[in-house]
C-alpha cells in the first residue's frame, strides 16, 4: 500500500512539473465552423489586417503555414502573448479551430491564475475567438459552394491575357481587363461561343501572388485578326478535374478553391492546386451575389499537357 502512494505522489508531482513548466501553452480554446480551412485561413489573416490596434497593444504574425496553422503575437502592456491558431477538417465541409494562448512573460503565473478561474489569458482568448467568430460568420453567409464532384475542364479556342496579380486582386484585374478585349472582339467581329473564363499558371499560398489567362472563348478559323496589346490566342484541352459550383462575389470565388483543396486531401486525390474558374454572371449587371454562378475545377495531376 506503501509503494502505490508513492507512486501516486510521484505521478502527481510530475504532472504538476508538467504543467507549470513544460506545457506549451497556458490556455485553449476549440471550436468547430461549417467550412474550409482555407477559408478559416484566410478569414484570420482579414482579421489580422483589420486588428484594431489600441495605444497599450500591438499584434503581428510570426509564423504561417498556409491553411494549417497561424501564429500571433500580442503585445498588452507588460506582456507578450502569442497565439497559435491550428486547423483541422473534420469532413469536407467541417473545420476544427484549436486557439493556444500563452503568456511569454507571465505563464507560470497565469497557469496559476487559470486554476483559480481569475486568469486574464482566458479572457483575452475567449474574447479573440468572440471577436473573430462574429464577423467570420457574417463572411461565410456571403457565398456558396455546391458538393464536390468528378468532370472534365473544357476544351476552348480562345482569345486571352496573361494577367499577375494577388487572390484579392484577381477580380479587380479581371474587370479593368474586360473592355480590353471585348473592344477588340467587338471591332473585328469576333462572336463568344460560351462564357469567359480564366486558367491559372502559378499559385502561391504563401504569398497569395497567382498568374492567370483571362480568356474569351471564340471559334478557331484561319483568318483570325493580328493581336495587340499583349492579347494572345490559345487552346485549352479537357482534363479530369474536381468540380465545384460557387455562389457569390468572383472577388471571393477562391473559397471553391479551399473546399477542393480539403475534397482532395481528405479523400487522398491528387490535383494540380491550379484551378480554372468558368463565370456565368456579368458583375458589370449587379443583382444579388449569390445569384452570381462560377464553375470551379481543380485538374487532377498526371495529366498530359
Amino acid at each position: 500500500m506503501k509503494k502505490f502512494f508513492i507512486i501516486i505522489a510521484i505521478g502527481i508531482v510530475v504532472l504538476i512539473g508538467w504543467y507549470f513548466f513544460f506545457k506549451p501553452y497556458d490556455y485553449q480554446v476549440m471550436f468547430s465552423t461549417p467550412t474550409s480551412k482555407g477559408t478559416v485561413f484566410e478569414g484570420l489573416k482579414k482579421w489580422q489586417e483589420n486588428f484594431d490596434r489600441k495605444k497599450d497593444s500591438s499584434i503581428a504574425i510570426t509564423n504561417t503555414n498556409p491553411f494549417e496553422s497561424f501564429t500571433q503575437q500580442l503585445h498588452v502592456k507588460d506582456s507578450l502573448i502569442t497565439m497559435r491558431w491550428e486547423l483541422s477538417s473534420v469532413n469536407d465541409s467541417v473545420t476544427e479551430v484549436k486557439l493556444f494562448v500563452k503568456d511569454e512573460n507571465n505563464s507560470v503565473a497565469n497557469k496559476v491564475d487559470v486554476i483559480t478561474g481569475d486568469a486574464t489569458i482566458k479572457e483575452i482568448a475567449l474574447k479573440k475567438v468572440q471577436n473573430f467568430r462574429s464577423g467570420f460568420k457574417s463572411h461565410i453567409q456571403e457565398f456558396k459552394i455546391d458538393s464536390v464532384s468528378l468532370g472534365e475542364t473544357p476544351s476552348f479556342f480562345c482569345i486571352y491575357k496573361t494577367i499577375h496579380t494577388t487572390v484579392d486582386r484577381k477580380a479587380f484585374e479581371m474587370m479593368q481587363t474586360n473592355p480590353q478585349i471585348m473592344e477588340f472582339l467587338n471591332e473585328h467581329q469576333l462572336q463568344l461561343i460560351h462564357k469567359p473564363f480564366t486558367q491559372f499558371t502559378k499559385y502561391n499560398k504563401n504569398n497569395d501572388s497567382i498568374t492567370f489567362n483571362f480568356c474569351f472563348p471564340i471559334q478557331k478559323t484561319d483568318s483570325l485578326p493580328t493581336l495587340i496589346n499583349s492579347l494572345k490566342y490559345g487552346e485549352t484541352k479537357r482534363k479530369k478535374a474536381l468540380k465545384a459550383i460557387f455562389h457569390g462575389n468572383y472577388v471571393i470565388s477562391d473559397h471553391a478553391w479551399y473546399t477542393l483543396f480539403d475534397y482532395a486531401n481528405n479523400h487522398d486525390i491528387a490535383v494540380n492546386e491550379l484551378p480554372l474558374e468558368i463565370y456565368f454572371n456579368d458583375p458589370h449587371m449587379g443583382g444579388k451575389e449569390l445569384g452570381w454562378k462560377a464553375e470551379i475545377y481543380m485538374p487532377l495531376k498526371d495529366q498530359e499537357d
